[in-house]
């Protein structure tokens, strides 16, 4: 009988729902670990999973455990969206490059972008264990006749300024206006960051989103994870993007503008074969879905375990390369216990010694 694996997860007390299909389904020693432990005395566990790199302590601990040979997963909690990943203030960079021992991608079109990103070879197409509750269900059926039902969603930070925020509260101005004279649709809203109050609309944030699925006819969604949530379900879904920024994620139907709205929404209450069969395509090159993603994370999982090395003794035959790692490492870990006053002074002199190189 084979010895019970010990599996970390970073933060799991703030993400347990995020992580549950996968602790349920796989027989653990499950360890909560927090990002400062991770940095400076890594439990003993044959893996770790995290699912957000870009805070320093959690930076530096995966590089810990890379020294200590422990190896590490990361797990997208959801798309790659352009704004969160070039115009979002972090300490540390969004996945460039990964941190971590291997990503487990949501499907193909994500592996392509993230390995651009420097991390060839990093990236595995698993899909995510969080959308298998999605898999089988069916848009509901409208009768003749009836009201379509749409509803409309925002990301949960739908803007990193206010200038985005601006274009934000502009598009759904321009759906509610719209919604006000056209009588064929019924509008439910599932807004965040306050702006459901901002716009006067009933908000319905605390109803699940698998059951609001199951009751409308269309989803108009800004970048998020319900686009591709809307589209496991079967829902024409259109994209809400008034800031008209690069693409990672695509759907068949997008309103960049008020002008689109309209024709828009013509199409979604009777979505065109040819739309749903580019929806369908763009649906499997986003996400693997054709079936449930939890085996094929856990079967990632057990080969990295299985494959456990100790990859010290490996860096440190390699072009001196191990000490160049350690040294960082150990800088990291001084970085994250200094004092704020410690940190002006280093900041101060770092730009005298700057100021002083260009004299």
């Amino acid at each position: 009988m084979s010895e019970r694996r010990r599996i970390g997860i970073v933060d799991w007390h703030e993400k347990r729902a995020f992580y549950e299909p996968l602790t349920r389904a796989y027989a653990a020693d499950w360890v909560d670990i927090s990002p400062p432990a991770l940095a400076h005395d890594p439990p003993n566990v044959d893996l770790v999973l995290v699912n957000d790199e870009t805070w320093p302590y959690c930076a530096a601990g995966l590089a810990e455990a890379t020294r200590r040979g422990i190896p590490s997963l990361h797990l997208p909690d959801g798309i790659c969206e352009w704004r969160n990943t070039w115009e979002n203030q972090r300490p540390v960079p969004f996945l460039r490059p990964v941190l971590a021992s291997r990503v487990a991608c949501l499907g193909a079109a994500q592996a392509r972008l993230i390995e651009s990103w420097g991390n060839r070879g990093k990236c595995e197409v698993t899909g995510s264990p969080r959308f298998d509750v999605l898999l089988g269900r069916q848009a509901r059926r409208r009768e003749p006749g009836a009201r379509a039902s749409v509803l409309v969603v925002t990301a949960r930070q739908p803007a990193f300024n206010e200038a985005q925020r601006a274009c934000v509260l502009a598009s759904l101005r321009d759906l509610r206006e719209v919604f006000e004279q056209r009588r064929d649709w019924q509008p439910l809203w599932r807004l965040t960051a306050g702006l459901d109050a901002e716009l006067a609309v009933p908000g319905t944030m605390e109803r699940p989103l698998y059951e609001q699925l199951a009751e409308v006819d269309a989803v108009i969604s800004t970048p998020s994870n319900v686009i591709l949530e809307s589209m496991v379900h079967g829902l024409p879904v259109a994209m809400l993007d008034y800031t008209n920024s690069p693409a990672y994620v695509n759907a068949a139907w997008s309103i960049t503008a008020r002008a689109h709205i309209g024709e828009v929404l013509d199409g979604l209450a009777a979505p065109a074969a040819n739309r749903l069969d580019w929806q369908r395509t763009l649906l499997r090159d986003q996400l693997a879905c054709e079936t449930p993603a939890t085996p094929r994370v856990i079967a990632l999982m057990e080969r990295m375990m299985a494959g456990r090395e100790a990859p010290v003794a490996a860096l440190e035959a390699e072009d001196g390369r191990y000490a160049e790692l350690k040294a960082e490492i150990a800088h990291l870990r001084q970085a994250l216990a200094l004092r704020p006053s410690q940190v002006l002074y280093r900041a101060l002199c770092e730009v005298k010694r700057r100021w002083g190189a260009r004299r």
